[in-house]
């Protein structure tokens, strides 16, 4: 089983603007690593997936990148579909999926 990590834009934050391909992505999704910026709430309507909130905010203590990465990462070899971003700082929503073969252990 292979899984997949998807590199998801929210755009200008408003889930209205979301792309359909991102919306695809996030109900095809295992796992969501998402920004503090993005409305969980909002989030929930487009996905069953476990969700996380990973993003970085002032005067918060947050999850550090490694760690993020290696979520992700072990996600992905277990063969779980993983959305990363909805991070809405980018002003386009362009997701790009990346393939991880499974490591023989």
């Amino acid at each position: 089983m292979v899984g997949r990590v998807s590199l998801v834009g929210a755009g200008p934050g408003d889930p209205e603007l979301w792309t359909l391909r991102a919306v695809r992505h996030l109900q095809e999704a295992d796992l969501v690593l998402y920004d503090s910026l993005v409305d969980a709430r909002a989030l929930r309507r487009f996905t069953k997936a476990q969700c996380f909130c990973v993003g970085k905010r002032a005067g918060r203590e947050s999850v550090r990148q490694e760690t993020i990465h290696r979520l992700m990462i072990r996600a992905a070899r277990a063969g779980k579909c993983v959305v990363y971003g909805m991070l809405t700082r980018f002003p386009f929503t362009v997701p790009v999926s990346v393939t991880l073969p499974p490591v023989p252990l």
